[in-house]
């Protein structure tokens, strides 16, 4: 699996969120309650509510409702992991479906650092609208490909770069792979366009606003003041991101870029 061969043997990253069969197997009815009282209770939850409210009021029904609960063990919480790659690690999978795909992973920061938002900004640059470089390659010009997309998976301890091509089943997917990265080569050595870094961030930020207008579910205002306490501290982290997305240069971009990807 990905995380496998991503991580080393030991990492908390280095197995899949719900284990492996044999753990699940080997699991017993006490095992699966000690987990619940031990992670699912007050000290290990944020509530975020979000809307027309008035906070007392809001504040008083929470302690009406929640307050008499337990708050139960204090976690003990895992330091920052990274866990940087000096070799690449290749896998294969076998399955029925309609065309190949083509899939990279890095090990980059975690969630709430300046080198992740750069990274975001990069991602943008490579995939993010026809115009972008990766998708205009493979998918428009060449027609090689049927999607081509990348995301930074920024997670408490570390995160991840991710790059998913689809490969059309006609098309060799070795020679569609050296296409792909003679693109990030030069995405590396030559950097990225001011052109380029404007619009990703107007994209980031557009697609920010358009999250704030719902309450609450995929980017909403309640998902963004519990992400912000949980990994940042403070339900106004948020901030701290859309500021360095303001801040953001070229330089900024591909120095990071070539610390952390290909």
């Amino acid at each position: 699996m990905s995380t496998k061969a991503s991580y080393p043997a030991g990492h908390p990253y280095s197995w899949t969120l719900i284990g492996s069969m044999e753990d699940l197997n080997a699991a017993s009815l006490d095992d699966a309650k000690d987990w619940f009282k031990t992670y699912y209770g007050p000290a290990n939850a944020t509530l975020a509510i979000a809307g027309d409210v008035k906070p007392t009021e809001v504040f008083e029904k929470v302690k009406k409702y929640f307050g008499n609960i337990p708050s139960g063990p204090t976690l003990a919480r895992y330091t920052v992991n990274i866990a940087k790659r000096n070799e690449d690690t290749r896998q294969y999978y076998q399955d029925r479906v309609t065309e190949p795909r083509i899939s990279m992973m890095w090990n980059v920061p975690q969630w709430g650092t300046q080198e992740g938002v750069h990274l975001s900004l990069a991602s943008a640059i490579l995939t993010s609208g026809k115009s972008s470089r990766l998708y205009k390659k493979l998918v428009y010009e060449d027609q090689s490909s049927s999607y081509v997309f990348t995301y930074v998976d920024k997670q408490e301890i570390g995160g991840n770069f991710y790059l998913g091509i689809g490969v059309k089943p006609t098309e060799d997917y070795n020679r569609v792979e050296v296409t792909a990265n003679e693109v990030l080569k030069e995405f590396l050595d030559k950097g990225v366009t001011e052109q380029e870094l404007q619009r990703a961030k107007s994209e980031y930020f557009a697609n920010f606003i358009k999250g704030m207008e719902r309450i609450g579910g995929f980017g909403g205002k309640s998902d963004v003041l519990a992400e912000s306490q949980v990994y940042g501290g403070s339900p106004d982290y948020y901030k701290k991101e859309l500021q360095w997305i303001a801040s953001a240069t070229t330089s900024d971009i591909q120095r990071n870029i070539n610390i952390y990807i290909f």
